[in-house]
């Protein structure tokens, strides 16, 4: 890489990392004013941008154990998301520390229930939890990078992160309402994660746009696309016509003040007109029709997303969520645009 390419990778970075601070530093300006708001925002983008090195980190850890052409060229961008593990603990510190804010079993815990609800979920294990769970993740990633996990590692790798984000999955999103349960919310959780971190590799494209094995990521794209779709719409017609009161209730609730639109509209995006895409060879095959397909994926995940959170949000709540994730993507792009265009220059020979 010669000078000129260094120096316009470092301007780039401090450009994004300045964007990532005013756009921080305006979020804590207005939760001044509007706290609970703010930190419903930033959920919401803690839960769309945090899928993308989620996600990596259980792609790298199946590519060690499966093999495949698509793991190399995926390699560099997944290598690119995993690095900001790290970012994701600060992140996660403002709901931890504004819990009682975000979570209404944070503020009474008698929302919670008895019993087992009431043991967890508590701000002590709520804590422990996710740090145990975003350290341990940021640690076996740093291990995989720096020694390699050998397949018995990965596996059980891949294992931590199932179970961590099974737990998290409810802890995080689901507990904004205590008293709905799901048993597919965690593997709905995880999917997602996987669709996230793919899309980002078709979306940044640090590989040869001609390489065969963009196929490959055309079809897995298509399977985690099509399992989404599967989880959502017989989750919806289990717990809907199961003539369950609580359950129907979390549906109606998301019915209300337009949300059931944005819900439409999210899984038009993000699943049912990416899904029928990826159908078509010409678009399944190939780099560039990957890109928007993966960007309408990620688009589709911010507004389901929105979706989750939205009974329990402020007017401002959607606002600050696009604020927040403007905050989350320049810092950890500003942070890892050195190392994602040092190895798309590997990727491309240069």
């Amino acid at each position: 890489m010669t000078g000129a390419s260094a120096a316009a990778i470092s301007s780039n970075a401090r450009q994004a990392v300045i964007v990532g601070i005013v756009a921080s530093a305006v979020l804590l300006l207005v939760g001044v004013a509007a706290p609970r708001a703010v930190l419903h925002g930033w959920l919401i983008a803690f839960a769309s941008v945090g899928g993308v090195p989620l996600g990596a980190f259980a792609w790298m850890t199946i590519h060690r154990l499966t093999g495949g052409k698509w793991g190399e060229l995926a390699k560099p961008a997944l290598t690119v998301a995993v690095s900001m593990l790290p970012l994701l603990v600060l992140f996660w510190l403002p709901l931890g520390i504004g819990s009682r804010l975000v979570y209404p079993w944070a503020a009474d815990p008698r929302s919670a229930g008895e019993g087992v609800a009431a043991i967890y979920l508590n701000g002590g294990a709520f804590a422990s939890r996710s740090l145990i769970g975003l350290v341990g993740l940021c640690f076996l990633a740093r291990f995989a990078n720096s020694r390699g996990l050998g397949q018995l590692g990965a596996g059980l790798a891949l294992l931590f992160y199932a179970i961590f984000m099974n737990f998290a999955a409810f802890g995080w999103f689901l507990s904004l309402d205590p008293r709905f349960t799901s048993s597919a919310f965690g593997a709905q959780t995880i999917i997602q994660q996987l669709i996230s971190a793919l899309a980002f590799v078709a979306v940044v494209r640090l590989a040869p746009e001609h390489a065969a094995a963009w196929k490959d990521i055309g079809a897995l794209l298509l399977a985690t696309t099509l399992g989404e779709t599967y989880l959502i719409l017989m989750t919806f017609i289990v717990l809907w016509y199961g003539d369950l009161p609580e359950q129907a209730d979390w549906y109606l609730r998301r019915t209300q003040h337009g949300w059931l639109w944005l819900e439409l509209a999210g899984i038009g995006i993000g699943s049912i007109g990416p899904l029928i895409a990826l159908l078509f060879s010409k678009v399944r095959d190939n780099a560039g029709p990957l890109r928007i397909v993966g960007a309408c994926l990620l688009v589709g995940t911010f507004a389901q997303t929105v979706w989750l959170v939205s009974p329990v949000t402020e007017a401002w709540s959607v606002a600050a969520g696009a604020v927040a994730i403007v905050a989350m993507v320049g810092l950890c792009w500003g942070l890892t645009r050195p190392m994602s265009l040092v190895m798309g220059d590997h990727a491309h020979g240069g």
